[in-house]
């Protein structure tokens, strides 16, 4: 029953991080656009620029909430297995139906399942947040330090805010990167989905080759553009 309300801790704190970054990007993008905005530490009078923040900021409100979604899945399955007598987490099971989690009350004789399919799920938002989120501004953060090799005008002065975003998006990609390690690896109680497990696969391996390029990315800008001041 404690291991039920430390899962309903862990995912309520997962659903209050995706809102802060929904506030948080936003607040972001207000200070990246506009006639005196910079962005990565280098002045930015594109609008083409500012459009794909935009939109990639617009992708990732969208997973995050899509996220909550499923976190509030699986804060309900966990409470109602907290209600059960004979809670378990099965690691090796035999799979039937819609089983990934089990938790049954030998009183009333029934099993709660947890449905393996929001797991999945949950992989791909996490694939479409990272592709056209971190990655897209990852990939424009190194695009901006090109402008200002290339334009004498455009001098990069990276502040502690561009800083900030650089560090945090390397730690945010390492933890992906584990994360799809240890479902791809079946590291993890549960992780096993016998008849979707190819899927799983292809979803966990496109996660870490994101999350690599994302970091990659992140830790040259930073590495690059603090050798310039």
């Amino acid at each position: 029953m404690f291991y039920c309300y430390v899962k309903i801790a862990y995912y309520i704190a997962l659903i209050s991080y995706h809102f802060i970054d929904i506030i948080s990007d936003w607040i972001e993008f207000s200070s990246e656009v506009g006639d005196h905005a910079r962005f990565a530490g280098v002045p930015n009078n594109n609008t083409a620029i500012e459009v794909i923040l935009g939109i990639s900021c617009g992708f990732g409100s969208f997973c995050s909430l899509a996220m909550v979604i499923v976190y509030g899945y699986y804060i309900h399955f966990h409470w109602e297995c907290s209600q059960k007598a004979n809670y378990r987490l099965l690691n090796t099971v035999q799979f039937q139906g819609d089983t990934l989690l089990n938790c049954k009350d030998d009183n009333e004789g029934k099993t709660l399942t947890c449905n393996r399919h929001f797991v999945l799920t949950e992989l791909v938002i996490s694939n479409i947040e990272l592709y056209l989120k971190d990655d897209v501004q990852s990939a424009l953060l190194i695009y901006m330090y090109c402008i200002s090799q290339n334009d004498s005008s455009s001098i990069i002065q990276p502040g502690r805010g561009d800083i900030l975003f650089a560090v945090c998006s390397i730690v945010a990609s390492l933890k992906l990167c584990i994360c799809f390690s240890t479902k791809l690896f079946g590291l993890g109680s549960g992780e096993k989905m016998a008849d979707c497990e190819s899927h799983k696969c292809c979803c966990c391996v496109l996660g870490i080759i994101g999350s690599v390029i994302s970091g990659v990315l992140c830790i040259l800008y930073l590495s690059l553009s603090l050798d310039q001041t």
